[in-house]
């Protein structure tokens, strides 16, 4: 989750990360970084978070997914800003599904 905020906070539209540097010494990043990493980061952050409440794997997987995809139907419409984009549907997917690997494996100790 962190790391999603930094992504998002030191990067610009022209996907640079500063990190306090001059624009010689500017990191080029990926657009695959800068607009994927924060939607897995934030799958796993919610996916773990709603382990607290709940101790079904499905139910936090279907709650996660629904928002994600609720969001992403909701940009592609027009309802809020952004890019409604199936691959952002896809890595958050793959971020809840790391996030319960996670969950099981911690719970198997």
């Amino acid at each position: 989750m962190v790391l999603g905020f930094a992504i998002y906070f030191f990067s610009g539209s022209d996907a640079y990360i500063t990190l306090g540097l001059n624009k010689e010494q500017s990191i080029i990043t990926n657009n695959y970084v800068i607009n994927y990493v924060p939607d897995v980061l934030w799958a796993i952050a919610f996916t773990l978070s709603l382990s607290f409440f709940t101790k079904s794997f499905i139910t936090n997987a279907l709650i996660v997914i629904s928002c994600g995809l609720a969001i992403e139907v909701m940009q592609k419409y027009g309802v809020i800003s952004g890019t409604g984009d199936i691959l952002d549907v896809i890595v958050e997917i793959a971020g809840t599904f790391i996030a319960t690997i996670i969950i099981y494996l911690e719970g198997k100790k």
